[in-house]
């Protein structure tokens, strides 16, 4: 029995590295804008960092398994802060605040499409690879 935490500090630890390497390849983008002065954010440049990362086989999907599936796992508590805002902010529900929200549940499940499509394709191609 003693093992058992071990083992899932291990694995928590490792979650944590993962998280930490897809933050630095985030921050990268976020330099790479800055510095090339491009009118993308930085946030995409760094998802395009990471897919073409995955994509060439460099940086293997499983490499960030446990870190996403972390992220993944406690994705509501990213979507906690807008709604307080919405909440404390009752003017975002006027027709102006109503074209803000169709803009970002579009946006969101846009972004969301296209990760998951990028996640379907690197697992198919690692699959495939094997």
């Amino acid at each position: 029995m003693t093992g058992f935490p071990l083992r899932r500090l291990a694995v928590m630890l490792i979650a944590i590295f993962e998280i930490g390497c897809l933050g630095l390849i985030g921050w990268a983008g976020d330099w790479l804008a800055r510095a090339l002065a491009w009118p993308l954010p930085g946030s995409v440049l760094g998802l395009c960092l990471l897919l073409a990362l995955l994509a060439s086989g460099v940086m293997p999907a499983r490499a960030f398994r446990s870190g996403a599936e972390l992220l993944m796992s406690n994705l509501l508590l990213f979507f906690v802060p807008p709604m307080l805002a919405l909440v404390e902010r009752p003017e975002l529900l006027s027709a102006t605040g109503a074209k803000l929200v169709a803009a970002v549940l579009i946006g969101t499940v846009v972004v969301m499409g296209g990760t998951a499509l990028a996640v379907e394709l690197s697992l198919r191609r690692d699959a495939h690879a094997a």
